[in-house]
């Protein structure tokens, strides 16, 4: 005869899932960025809290951004504080992730347009001595210029100027130079007026044995007769230069009496205006300068070469790109003013 057994089973729950008891939330975190409202950029130092943790406070980075870590989980505000200025954001911080805080003010800031340097020396070929004090400026747009002072050795030097075409203006007393320079992206440009070059009044002389004579040596002609190759200093027929220096345009630069032929010119404008002008009619001796359609908005500057009366073409010589380069893409030469586009 079979016997039933009966066996008992307990069942034991673990203490750790008992019936209503909640859940154990991981903390979240926060990261933002304040922003200027009016540039768009980050501010940085600004003293940023979080409501779901009082006394917790960051300061933004030099982008203004900033991060909060370990948060309660749950509705919050962001207060951020600068001086006067307090905005306030309302978050939701969730379980486990990284919430942003997004700012409005905060914009993508434009492209800076490459740059290169320029630097230089300043010297008075007339005078054969260096310029010091002087006012080196260089326009940037038709409406900024950016300027320095020559130093104690005649040196200048200017950091993040747009590439491009520029003039550098230097204007002393007694003295003014308009200097054409190309500037390239992360370059240098070297800028040396006339005179630096060939005789610099910082670099002595190389020693030498030959004892001192006030003789002039046997190979080298006498001091009173020039070279053979070279004109005589008297020549009336030699071109002059006119330094060309315009504060703005729609302007005349006129050739000295002695020498009132203008037969050439090296002219460079400030950027902006594609068209270039130059006016002029044989027989005259002023020369007008236009670029675009605006005036006294840049800076002109070069050379213009004078000659005298009955020297080459006498006083019939006309200009054109061939014997007055104006560096513009579309250069324009007129008989008068007329000929140049309407200003307005």
């Amino acid at each position: 005869m079979l016997r039933r057994r009966w066996f008992a089973f307990l069942l034991v729950l673990a203490p750790g899932c008992m019936c209503g008891e909640a859940l154990v939330m991981v903390p979240g975190a926060a990261q933002g960025r304040v922003c200027d409202a009016d540039t768009g950029s980050g501010i940085g130092q600004v003293s940023v809290q979080i409501d779901a943790d009082p006394g917790r406070t960051v300061i933004t980075d030099a982008d203004g951004g900033w991060v909060m870590e370990r948060l309660p989980v749950g509705p919050a505000t962001v207060t951020a504080e600068l001086d006067d200025v307090v905005r306030r954001f309302e978050v939701e911080i969730e379980s486990g992730q990284t919430t942003v805080v997004v700012d409005s003010a905060c914009r993508d800031q434009p492209r800076q347009p490459p740059t290169g340097r320029i630097t230089g020396r300043i010297c008075n070929r007339h005078v054969g001595d260096i310029v010091v004090g002087a006012q080196v400026s260089v326009a940037i747009d038709g409406e900024n210029t950016i300027t320095t002072t020559t130093d104690g050795d005649g040196r200048f030097g200017f950091e993040r100027v747009p590439v491009g075409p520029r003039v550098v203006v230097v204007r002393a007393t007694g003295f003014q130079a308009s200097l054409p320079v190309q500037v390239r992206e992360d370059q240098t440009t070297v800028v040396e007026s006339e005179g630096c070059t060939t005789d610099d009044p910082t670099v002595d002389d190389p020693p030498t044995d030959d004892p001192p004579t006030d003789d002039p040596p046997a190979d080298e002609p006498p001091a009173d007769e020039p070279p053979a190759d070279e004109p005589p200093a008297d020549d009336p027929c030699q071109p002059v230069e006119v330094d060309i220096f315009l504060l703005g345009d729609c302007l005349s630069v006129s050739c000295p009496t002695a020498t009132p032929v203008p037969v050439g010119c090296d002219v460079l404008f400030s950027p902006g205006d594609d068209r270039g002008c130059v006016a002029h009619a044989p027989g005259e001796s002023d020369v007008y300068f236009q670029a675009g359609d605006q005036c006294n908005v840049g800076v002109v500057g070069g050379t213009l070469l004078c000659q005298a009366l009955g020297c080459g073409g006498g006083g019939l010589v006309a200009l054109d790109a061939g014997n007055c380069p104006i560096n513009k893409p579309v250069d324009i030469y007129a008989a008068d003013p007329d000929g140049c586009p309407d200003v307005h």
